[in-house]
């Protein structure tokens, strides 16, 4: 099938690395965050993995830091924590596999749970012009600790998605899309080539039982 629109997963599918662990790891390097972030990531992260993230709890959480800060404060955080942590965990496939796309005039996008301000760096640097993200909470011009529209994870994947279509005057049978875990099944079923780049054991399943399209990426 013809498609002319990409949309990638990051965390495990572009890079080899969750971001939203390793946010908490630089930020208690930099003595930001207590200690104990790092263990309360790692639960979020397992709650992630199994489909049962509790949501209010996880994003007060991960937003903590947020709380009161600019929009530039954030962003020079974010930029040193891809150049130290990211940008190393890129898979070079997946860096030559979006290229060859954008060589070809599809377009490119990264739809992905984690928050834009953290996925910003990534997408700029692969040249993605579309990130589908979380989206912090701004009000006079301060971020808040809150979300502003919904959690990009599970069905939020799909109104993202389906924002992105509208935009462009396109439908999901024009799309694939690339992830990795369960939170990206929804996403997977709605759109004309689903993906599964580096399946865990629980999408793997379910890959094989559709007969979608796998791929390994590695360092």
């Amino acid at each position: 099938m013809q498609t002319n629109i990409h949309i990638f997963d990051m965390d495990h599918t572009v890079i080899d690395n969750d971001c939203d662990v390793s946010w908490k790891q630089f930020l208690v390097a930099k003595k930001i965050a207590p200690d104990d972030a790092i263990q309360k990531a790692d639960y979020f992260y397992q709650q992630y993995r199994n489909n049962q993230l509790e949501l209010t709890t996880y994003l007060a959480f991960q937003l903590y830091e947020f709380r009161g800060k600019t929009k530039n404060e954030m962003q020079e955080l974010a930029a040193e924590h891809f150049h130290t942590i990211v940008k190393p965990r890129i898979f070079p496939a997946a860096t030559d596999y979006i290229r060859d796309l954008q060589d070809k005039d599809y377009t490119t996008a990264i739809c992905t749970s984690t928050n834009s301000v953290i996925a910003a760096p990534l997408a700029l640097h692969l040249n993605i012009p579309y990130l589908l993200a979380t989206e912090p909470e701004l009000e006079n011009s301060f971020y808040t600790g809150q979300i502003s529209g919904p959690y990009a994870g599970g069905e939020g994947k799909v109104q993202k998605a389906n924002k992105l279509c509208q935009t462009l005057t396109a439908s999901f049978k024009d799309v694939a899309y690339y992830g990795d875990s369960l939170s990206d099944v929804p996403l997977l079923k709605k759109v004309g080539q689903p993906i599964a780049v580096n399946p865990d054991e629980n999408l793997l399943a379910i890959a094989k039982e559709k007969t979608w399209t796998i791929k390994h990426w590695h360092i």
